[in-house]
């Protein structure tokens, strides 16, 4: 995995089948994306700006087709980088964000704050 930041955009590149996705960052709409060499979405996380400057991690939804494949987890990782980034923290709201917080908490104990 590689982050690049450029701007309010953030790049994700993993390999999948010997073609790159990647993680788009829409500031504007609070969302990460993780697309396909297609260009579809396969999956997205919804966060809001929440107290003290905290983002709220509101949801993350990964295609049925998709499920399984670590993608959450993805884009939990794109986050989390733009959180330590911004010196902000990440309050879970989104259950599969607290699972996935207690279960590796080695990775994430310093910006998914429970």
């Amino acid at each position: 995995m590689i982050f690049v930041p450029l701007q309010f955009v953030y790049f994700l590149h993993i390999i999948e089948k010997g073609k790159p996705m990647k993680t788009t960052h829409y500031k504007q709409r609070m969302r990460f994306e993780l697309r396909g060499d297609n260009g579809r979405v396969r999956g997205f996380i919804e966060y809001t700006q929440g107290k003290n400057g905290q983002l709220r991690a509101e949801h993350t939804v990964v295609s049925k087709k998709y499920e399984g494949q670590g993608y959450g987890g993805l884009l939990v990782d794109a986050l989390a980088a733009y959180a330590r980034e911004n010196q902000q923290t990440i309050d879970p709201v989104c259950p599969y964000v607290r699972a996935l917080r207690q279960r590796q908490p080695e990775k994430y104990e310093d910006v998914i704050i429970i």
